[in-house]
């Protein structure tokens, strides 16, 4: 089978981790299963795009700036790209929801005749969009025209069918992972003191998360004397400034509570081998990659909010909106003993090796796949582009009047 996968939009700061995350595991293990599978990827950034994700090869379009618009110069050469090729593959797969480059893609692929599915990824998905549910929306739009719908949890799926309605089918899909050996265990080997506990915060910093929370609960922490350093990894979507100025205020936790800042995608698994307990405070998530990441390390957790996976995740658990006391507390049951944490470790290799590894995954992806209605005998043939002259004349006839004639 001859699969596109299409990364509509990806920028710099990783500021959507699922879309890329899900992306690389599936097309690895297809790869590995001999299937053919090409990934064209828009990329939004100062820098080039990158040529692999995951050591696999990627087409990379340059999109620009952080501007979302379907009409801007580089998101026409993704379309262009799309309209040339989409016709030689047997189907494509759509990653993210939510991005006028995602509809534009989908237009392309109908009008090409060619099936697709989308998986919205790890985001929460808005209902309440402007004319979405009169389904004027192009983003509805495309939903509804795909052959398959890939939710990521049932609250997901959920969301979708208030949005679009019954059609088209839809299967929950987790992202898959790949998981370590064994319990990674102490950190012997980091830049930082061995014997003091990494804790690690691995989210987009947004007002709505309880980032701050956190910070104070290390703060707690770091008065009481324990032995541990406190992290923050992943964009700013507005907290930053709010995180950088309780730490400025602060001197006791200068050397024990830092923002380090946005990750690459290739290098959060690095990150994560460096810790020794991973937070997750993200409830709007229907399936935090970051989590499922951690859980593949084998990190024990420490969860704010109800479990987003509804598959019993090994976690310790806090309120959705976690007062600093209480996470401190759950903190501090990990940081101090030594054998729970080991013992979390190993129940989150067991939840990762599960349902969560990429080869169950991709296994129901294939089911998906096989259920998508083929393409038509005579699909519709891509239009080639316009020579030359045709375009100048058509520059030319664009200032004459109707009626009038030349101005």
């Amino acid at each position: 089978m001859r699969i596109l996968h299409v990364l509509a939009s990806v920028d710099a700061d990783a500021r959507r981790p699922g879309e890329v995350s899900a992306c690389v595991e599936q097309c690895g293990e297809l790869v590995r299963r001999g299937h053919e599978v090409d990934i064209v990827l828009g990329w939004r950034g100062r820098r080039a795009a990158p040529t692999t994700l995951g050591g696999l090869p990627v087409a990379g379009v340059r999109l620009g700036g952080p501007d979302r618009h379907s009409t801007s110069p580089g998101t026409r050469a993704l379309l262009r790209r799309l309209r040339r090729d989409a016709a030689g593959y047997d189907l494509a797969h759509l990653h993210g929801l939510g991005d006028p480059v995602v509809a534009a893609a989908a237009r392309v692929l109908r009008r090409a005749d060619v099936p697709y599915v989308v998986q919205p990824g790890s985001g929460a998905v808005p209902t309440s969009w402007r004319w979405g549910r009169l389904g004027l929306d192009p983003v509805v739009t495309a939903l509804r025209g795909a052959d398959h719908l890939l939710p990521a949890s049932a609250r997901q799926e959920a969301d979708l069918r208030t949005l679009v309605g019954t059609a088209p089918p839809s299967r929950v899909l987790p992202h898959g992972v790949r998981p370590a050996s064994a319990p990674l265990g102490p950190r012997a080997g980091r830049d930082t003191d061995p014997s003091r506990r990494d804790v690690l915060l691995l989210a987009p910093l947004a007002p709505g998360r309880p980032v701050m929370a956190f910070a104070r609960a290390a703060a707690l922490l770091i008065d009481d004397g324990v032995a541990a350093d406190f992290c923050v990894v992943g964009p700013d979507l507005g907290a930053r400034s709010e995180l950088l100025l309780f730490i400025g205020t602060r001197p006791q936790l200068a050397d024990h509570l830092r923002y380090e800042g946005p990750l690459r995608y290739d290098a959060a698994t690095a990150r994560l081998a460096n810790a020794d307990i991973f937070v997750a405070t993200a409830p709007d998530d229907a399936c935090p990659v970051g989590l499922l990441e951690a859980l593949a390390a084998g990190l024990p957790v420490v969860y704010a909010g109800d479990d987003p996976l509804s598959t019993g995740l090994p976690a310790l658990r806090v309120a959705a909106d976690p007062t600093p006391e209480s996470l401190a507390g759950a903190l501090r049951v990990l940081i101090d003993d030594d054998e729970r944490r080991l013992r979390g470790g190993e129940r989150s290799l067991s939840a990762a090796a599960g349902t969560f590894s990429a080869g169950p995954v991709v296994d129901e992806l294939l089911e998906v796949y096989r259920s998508v209605r083929p393409r038509r005998p005579a699909a519709r043939r891509v239009p080639e582009p316009r020579r030359a002259e045709q375009v100048a004349g058509r520059r030319h006839h664009r200032f004459l009047h109707p009626l009038r004639g030349p101005r």
